[in-house]
């Protein structure tokens, strides 16, 4: 009895040379081969669970009170991985404005996007959870902890670093960041990021900048390597919160 999950190559991978046509063809591989591959891209790229779901054909754009600002950085979102492999080595993009308006959501969905439309390595990097599990390997004197927990960062083709300044980083903190955004910016990779802290201060404002968090010289370095695209509209959750609370 065939127990075979693919039909095409009997889960081998790979299917035989066309010798009829072409003897010297080798072998190719089969579609199941890539699937699988887009699979395995998907749980290894660290997405939380409860962004597991998340990509650009569910963020919803027509709902009363989106801003454009909201739709357009859907456009873009979506144009940038359409346009992916003719984009120039290390184009990354910086979505930033106010909580709850969806920049996680379409950070995650241009990950997704990449792996299901071209194959391509992504990572989300959790800063609380990695921050975390490095002061856990302070005492360690194997220096491959370290590189097991920051390495993912450095060498995925695509990473989304969420809610930049969210977290007041001590100078080691700061140190790790900037490394890995001048070692991605060096080597030429596409970093996506998110921050819900403004890049200028608006006139009477008592509020934080980006600059004030994570120190103006790195959002100069974000200004260089990124294209900064603005998402500002109402609260999303809060509107939810409040429907649900009135039936």
């Amino acid at each position: 009895m065939n127990l075979a999950n693919c039909s095409i190559c009997d889960d081998l991978g790979v299917l035989a040379p066309n010798t009829t046509h072409n003897p010297s063809a080798g072998a190719i591989p089969c579609e199941c081969r890539m699937a699988k591959r887009k699979e395995w891209l998907v749980r290894n790229a660290n997405i939380p669970s409860r962004y597991q779901d998340a990509v650009l054909g569910n963020y919803e754009t027509g709902w009363r009170g989106c801003s454009e600002s909201q739709t357009m950085a859907k456009v873009f979102a979506q144009k940038f991985v359409d346009e992916y492999l003719t984009l120039s080595s290390g184009q990354s993009v910086l979505f930033h404005g106010g909580i709850g308006t969806g920049k996680t959501h379409l950070g995650v969905g241009i990950l997704r996007g990449l792996i299901e439309k071209y194959g391509v390595p992504c990572y989300f990097f959790d800063q609380t959870e990695s921050f975390e599990m490095l002061k856990l390997s302070y005492g360690s004197d194997d220096p491959r902890d370290t590189k097991k927990i920051i390495g993912p960062s450095l060498e995925a083709e695509v990473l989304l670093l969420d809610d930049l300044g969210l977290m007041k980083l001590s100078d080691w903190g700061m140190t790790t960041v900037s490394h890995i955004l001048t070692t991605r910016y060096n080597r030429r990779l596409t970093t996506i990021l998110t921050t819900n802290y403004p890049l200028t201060k608006p006139e009477g404002s008592t509020d934080y900048t980006l600059g004030e968090r994570i120190t103006e010289r790195l959002v100069s370095r974000l200004k260089q390597m990124c294209t900064l695209v603005e998402v500002k509209g109402r609260d999303f959750r809060e509107i939810i919160q409040r429907s649900i609370q009135h039936g």
